[in-house]
C-alpha cells in the first residue's frame, strides 16, 4: 500500500511539473510563452463579407506606445502568405497597450508607386509621421498637381486599433484590425442614342478633387488641388436588333468608356466629373456634374441602414452611364449608375 502511494505521489509531481510554464522544460522550449496574433479583416463592403485573402496583397504594421507614442515595431507581409488561411501577423512585443496603424496594399509602402509614407525611425518616429500621400506629377501652370497611372492606382487600406495585450502563461491572444478601403474604380460610359458612332479620341474625362493627403488615422487632410485622370479610354460599337426577329432593322450602339481609380471618397469634399469633348484646340464640357451627389443617388438600392459616409466607404465600385444625343449633348432626363435607372434633374456644376 505504501508502494501505491507512492507511486500516486510521484505521478502527481510529475504531472505538474510537465504542465507548469515554470517548469525547466518549458522554460527551454519556450512552449508555454504568450503569443499574440493580429487578424486582418476587410468585411467593411457591401458584400459583408471578409474580402480580404482576395484583395489585400500587402500589408505593413505599425505599433506605437499607447501612453508615450513612442514606435515600438513595424512589419511588412506580402504575397501568398496573405491567401493562407486563417493568416495572422505574430506580434513579438511584450504585454502592454499600444496603438496599431495600418496601411495595406502594394503600392502602400513603396515610393513613388501609388502612395508613398515616410521611413519610420525607430529612435523618433510617432504616429503623426504616418501621413499617406498620393504620389502625383506638378501642373506646369502651378495649379495643383495631375493623377494618372498605368492601370490605375493601387488598391489602398487603412486600418487603426488601440488594444491591450495582457500579461499571461501560455495563451494565444488574437487581436482584429478591420480595414477600409480607400481607393475607388470609376467607370464612365458616354453612349450614343441617336447610333452615331463616336470617336473615343475626341473624349477627355477628369475628376478633380483635394483628397490625396491621409493622416496616420485615415483622416484626409487638406491638399492641393488635384486632376484625376483615366487610365483607360476606348471605344466600341455593336449591332442590336430592335426585336427578336433576325430580319428586323438593325440598329448600331456606340459608346466611349473611361476607367479611372480615385481616393477616398468623402462627403465633406465637393469632387467634380467632368467629361470634354474636344475638337481641334478647344474642348467644351458635355457634363460638369458634382461626382458624390451622383454616387449616392443609389445608396438606398443596398437596403441596409448607412450613413453616406460608410456607403461610400464600402462601396469601392462606381459604374456611370451617360446617353448623348446626335449632336453630343447630354441627354439628361436619366443615367445608369451600377446598373440602375436613375431618373436625374439638370445638375451642373458651373
Amino acid at each position: 500500500m505504501r508502494n501505491l502511494k507512492a507511486t500516486y505521489l510521484w505521478a502527481i509531481m510529475l504531472a505538474v511539473l510537465f504542465t507548469s510554464c515554470e517548469s525547466w522544460i518549458y522554460d527551454e522550449e519556450g512552449d508555454c510563452e504568450t503569443v499574440y496574433e493580429l487578424q486582418f479583416v476587410y468585411d467593411h463592403n457591401l458584400k459583408w463579407a471578409d474580402a480580404f485573402p482576395s484583395e489585400v496583397e500587402a500589408v505593413t504594421l505599425h505599433v506605437f506606445d499607447a501612453a508615450t507614442g513612442a514606435h515600438v515595431m513595424s512589419a511588412t507581409e506580402r504575397g501568398d502568405i496573405l491567401r493562407q488561411e486563417g493568416y495572422t501577423m505574430r506580434l513579438d512585443i511584450p504585454a502592454g497597450d499600444y496603438q496599431m496603424v495600418a496601411w495595406c496594399g502594394e503600392g502602400a509602402h513603396d515610393d513613388g508607386v501609388s502612395f508613398s509614407i515616410p521611413e519610420i525611425d525607430h529612435s523618433t518616429s510617432r504616429r503623426e509621421h504616418l501621413q499617406c500621400r498620393m504620389t502625383r506629377t506638378p501642373n506646369p501652370d502651378g495649379t495643383g498637381s495631375e493623377i494618372k497611372t498605368d492601370g490605375g492606382l493601387n488598391a489602398l487600406f487603412h486600418g487603426q486599433i488601440t488594444a491591450t495585450l495582457p500579461e499571461g502563461e501560455g495563451q494565444k491572444v488574437r487581436l482584429k484590425m478591420p480595414l477600409v478601403k480607400n481607393t475607388n474604380r470609376l467607370k464612365v460610359v458616354l453612349q450614343s442614342l441617336s447610333g452615331k458612332e463616336i470617336n473615343p479620341d475626341e473624349y477627355s474625362f477628369t475628376v478633380e478633387d483635394n483628397n490625396g493627403l491621409m493622416d496616420w488615422d485615415n483622416t484626409v487632410l487638406d491638399d492641393e488641388p488635384l486632376t484625376f485622370h483615366p487610365w483607360s479610354v476606348s471605344g466600341g460599337s455593336a449591332e442590336i436588333l430592335r426585336s427578336g426577329d433576325e430580319e428586323a432593322e438593325k440598329s448600331m450602339i456606340s459608346a466611349v468608356v473611361a476607367d479611372m481609380t480615385l481616393g477616398r471618397l468623402m462627403t465633406d469634399h465637393k469632387p467634380i466629373l467632368t467629361a470634354w469633348h474636344n475638337s481641334g484646340d478647344s474642348r467644351k464640357a458635355v457634363f460638369r456634374i458634382p461626382l458624390i451627389d451622383y454616387a449616392l443617388m443609389v445608396k438606398g438600392k443596398y437596403k441596409h441602414d448607412m450613413t453616406d459616409q460608410e456607403y461610400l466607404d464600402r462601396q469601392d465600385e462606381y459604374n456611370m452611364t451617360f446617353f448623348l444625343t446626335e449632336s453630343n449633348e447630354w441627354m439628361n432626363a436619366f443615367i445608369y449608375i451600377n446598373s440602375w435607372k436613375v431618373v436625374t434633374e439638370d445638375i451642373w456644376v458651373e
